[in-house]
C-alpha cells in the first residue's frame, strides 16, 4: 500500500472473520431451506417458475406492479395488433 502503515488489531480482525463465516453459513442453510420448500412445493403440482414470479410480485410496491402490469398490457396489445 504505497508504503503506508496501518494498524491491523488481530482481535477485531478475527471477530469480523468469525462474523461474516456465520453469516455465510446462515446463508447456505437458507438457500438449502429454499430448495427443500420449492421442491415440496414442486413435488405438490405448483410451478415453480410462477411461485418465484409471486414472490417477486409481492415484494413489489403496489405502484410498481400496476405500472409493470400495465406496461406488460401495452406490448401484449401492441404485438396481437401486429399479427392482426
Amino acid at each position: 500500500m504505497d508504503g503506508v502503515m496501518i494498524e491491523v488489531s488481530g482481535k477485531k480482525l478475527k471477530q469480523y472473520i468469525e462474523e461474516l463465516e456465520q453469516l455465510e453459513e446462515r446463508r447456505i442453510q437458507v438457500v438449502e431451506e429454499t430448495k427443500e420448500v420449492l421442491a415440496d412445493a414442486k413435488g405438490e403440482g405448483f410451478d415453480i417458475k410462477i411461485i418465484k414470479k409471486v414472490l417477486q410480485i409481492r415484494r413489489m410496491k403496489p405502484e410498481k406492479f400496476s405500472e409493470q402490469e400495465a406496461l406488460l398490457q401495452t406490448y401484449i396489445d401492441a404485438l396481437l395488433e401486429e399479427t392482426s
